[in-house]
């Protein structure tokens, strides 16, 4: 941070020495509203309190009469801050923890609520402008005038938070919008970890990713590029990070770049969270000033790439950046290519392309096998969650003669084979809509139908798993309010899958082809991006 100026008196110049006007201090010091939303306010006192008063002309009831307090040490020329209001104060973009002294000097940035009345300490030069060295020499703070004019300028910014701030929209002073996009990912693109972990250990554990950076940004931005950073940032959803402190960081960052940065930050799963094009269209549909962007001009860098481990790297965590690029149909280059002008690498596609044309298939396998037999039967489904059982089930068996059986709706496996026996009785067919993975859980059903002397054939889906977690996905997206499926129990069905046989007692085994049908043009079109991240 910038050093503390020794002040002048206000002794007349004809009697002030040289020696004088370099060591006898002015006992004041200026908090400078830099926003328009508070007044000006000259501190003489060596405690002052400030927040909801007539002095700064504050009048909102989030800010307390109490809000900061300031106490001044004037000989070394700096400020401890206390945050004592309910709402959070922000001392250079991070949120002061209540009660907790957080030291200040000369060009600090105060804002008295966060993201509003924002105060420039002020003290005045010393004679001759020699200055005190600051005690923080960390490359990343603010050491000189300049560095902090970056952070001032950093601070005179907008922040909007949309959809129950599951995003949030950072928008720079100087900002212009352009129908040329320059789009970088963050992490991992723009920085990197000083400790080389893969995620950073604090707030502060970051450089820039390569000393080529802030010269290609500048040399985009002076060609009439847009400069937008995309980043995933889950950890603001579970609160392992705070809002606050993450725009510190940014805020941080973008001083050291020193360009206008617009800045897109996702908090948690669904559309705006890479490889989702969320993202991009709120930037083009509400924060481009209604410029249509043109994507042949524009571009995306990231190292979320999908590229496999090699000799010198590691592999990538995932390919979200390059997948929201082929979402968007935008041209991507990794970081090594766009800063470094390597080659192009290779990436592993994904092992379930929903931009594959589909290719026709039967619905049922073999071509001869039934919908519904000719006879009272039991069909016993077997497929993973979201492999397309129960749409299978609701289009094709809706208003027949068989009685649908599903854990979904009974709860258990036990009531499950009781409805089955029940309807079987009753003189109706029997279809069990659950997943039955192994020849334990079809073991039950088959033993019903024997006892009421019917035939049984399993039905299994063809599904694969990635396309399954692709189905879960996208059912999400549509209708939140759908039951949620973890990673777990995809994975514990995986683990028990074995493939059905006629050796168990079954009839016949069909294979069940399901192409995707949609209610809306627009579920198609988002069906067939790429909604999983690797």
């Amino acid at each position: 941070m910038l050093s503390p100026f020794v002040h002048l008196t206000r002794l007349p110049r004809s009697l002030i020495s040289p020696k004088t006007m370099a060591s006898t201090p002015v006992r004041e010091y200026l908090l400078k509203s830099i926003n328009g939303q508070c007044r000006d306010v000259k501190v003489t006192e060596e405690i002052k309190y400030v927040g909801r008063s007539p002095e700064t002309e504050i009048q909102d009831e989030f800010c307390s009469r109490k809000q900061v307090m300031l106490k001044v040490d004037f000989d070394k020329r700096t400020l401890e801050i206390q945050s004592l209001g309910v709402n959070s104060s922000i001392l250079n973009g991070q949120a002061m923890e209540k009660m907790k002294n957080y030291p200040a000097v000369h060009g600090d940035i105060l804002e008295i609520v966060a993201g509003k009345y924002a105060y420039k300490i002020l003290f005045s030069p010393m004679a001759g402008g020699t200055k005190h060295k600051s005690s923080d020499t960390s490359d990343d703070s603010s050491e000189s005038p300049a560095k902090r004019a970056k952070i001032e300028a950093a601070a005179k910014e907008s922040w909007t938070a949309l959809d129950n701030n599951l995003l949030y929209i950072l928008t720079t002073s100087g900002t212009i919008s352009s129908d040329k996009v320059a789009a970088y990912d963050l992490d991992g693109t723009i920085i990197k970890t000083k400790s080389g972990n893969v995620f950073p250990k604090n707030l502060d554990d970051w450089q820039l990713a390569y000393a080529e950076v802030p010269g290609k940004l500048k040399k985009y931005h002076a060609d009439g590029y847009k400069v937008v950073f995309f980043t995933n940032q889950a950890a603001i959803s579970t609160k392992r990070l705070q809002i606050e402190d993450f725009r510190g960081k940014v805020q941080r960052i973008i001083a050291k770049l020193n360009i206008p940065v617009q800045v897109f930050i996702s908090t948690g799963k669904g559309i705006y969270r890479k490889p989702m094009v969320g993202m991009w269209r709120t930037l083009e549909e509400q924060f481009n000033d209604s410029v249509k962007i043109d994507m042949t001009k524009s571009f995306f860098v990231g190292d979320a790439a999908g590229r496999p481990q090699s000799q010198s790297t590691k592999k990538d965590h995932s390919s979200a950046d390059r997948l929201m690029a082929l979402n968007l149909n935008l041209p991507f280059f990794t970081p090594e290519e766009h800063f470094l002008g390597k080659r192009i690498s290779s990436w592993i596609r994904p092992e379930f392309d929903p931009k594959a044309p589909a290719t026709p298939k039967s619905l049922l396998e073999p071509s001869g096998a039934k919908l519904c037999g000719d006879k009272q039967e039991m069909i016993v489904m077997v497929g993973s969650p979201g492999s397309g059982k129960s749409s299978f089930v609701r289009n094709n068996y809706s208003g027949q003669k068989y009685e649908v059986v599903s854990r979904d709706r009974l709860g258990t496996w036990q009531k499950c084979a009781s409805a089955a026996a029940t309807a079987l009785q009753n003189g109706k067919s029997v279809i069990v809509d659950n997943t039955n993975p192994d020849m334990e859980s079809r073991r039950r059903y088959l033993e019903v139908a024997k006892k009421a002397k019917c035939s049984c054939r399993a039905f299994v889906m063809t599904t694969t798993q990635m396309q399954a977690r692709h189905n879960i996905a996208f059912r999400e997206l549509i209708d939140p309010t759908h039951v949620k499926i973890n990673e777990i129990v995809l994975n514990s069905y995986k683990s028990k899958f074995k493939e059905p046989t006629t050796a168990e007692g079954f009839s016949e085994i069909v294979r069940v082809n399901v192409l995707p049908k949609f209610e809306k043009k627009e579920h198609e079109e988002l069906y067939k991006m790429y909604l999983l991240e690797k």
